[in-house]
């Protein structure tokens, strides 16, 4: 989980400026407050921008939830854009779902027209992403760093520890074509 003052140092270094940012974050899981930043963050490299002035963008929120799979995205997409034909990036909130998304734009005839961000690493996401297709970027949701964290902390409270920090701060990388290679592991379970 990132910090709030961490998430509000970040928001203040893209220099995003929301009509009340405090209430926004403050209102969000730490795990939301990542993939929050995480996707402003992208939004900045492509052509969508976040301005403190009235735009002509539109954010669109899927009004489900995918059940974190890729049939949950898959649905939900098809649905989306049906309803909504201009949509050219999506932001999902695993990986999985952002597969599924991706199946209904290609199925829809529209791959050359919308990019897709994910999260988590996926070994699926990071070879499309390391293949140049419109999955853009993914961030690294590491089991080799979550995993271990964990341990410690069970054998922390095994051995009688009386107060273990719940909230663990884990960096996240952006993974995009120029460094997808560095993570990409073909034999990868996940």
């Amino acid at each position: 989980m990132i910090p709030y003052s961490s998430v509000r140092a970040m928001i203040d270094k893209l220099r995003i400026k929301p009509e009340n940012p405090d209430k926004q974050l403050k209102a969000l899981s730490g795990g939301n407050q990542q993939k929050v930043v995480f996707a402003k963050w992208l939004m900045l490299e492509t052509p969508i921008l976040i301005l403190d002035e009235p735009t002509d963008i539109e954010v669109i929120f899927a009004p489900e939830f995918g059940g974190w799979t890729e049939d949950g995205g898959f649905s939900l997409m098809e649905d989306m854009l049906a309803k909504h034909p201009n949509i050219d990036a999506v932001f999902a909130e695993n990986d999985s779902m952002a597969l599924g998304a991706l199946k209904a734009i290609q199925d829809a005839g529209r791959a050359d027209e919308i990019k897709i961000f994910g999260f988590d690493g996926q070994r699926a996401a990071l070879k499309l992403i390391s293949e140049g297709t419109n999955f853009i970027a993914t961030g690294l949701n590491s089991p080799t760093l979550i995993g271990p964290m964990g341990f410690n902390h069970l054998m922390a409270v095994i051995a009688g520890a009386e107060r273990v920090n719940i909230d663990t701060v884990f960096p996240v990388t952006v993974i995009t074509e120029e460094n997808v290679m560095q993570y990409y592991d073909p034999e990868s379970v996940f």
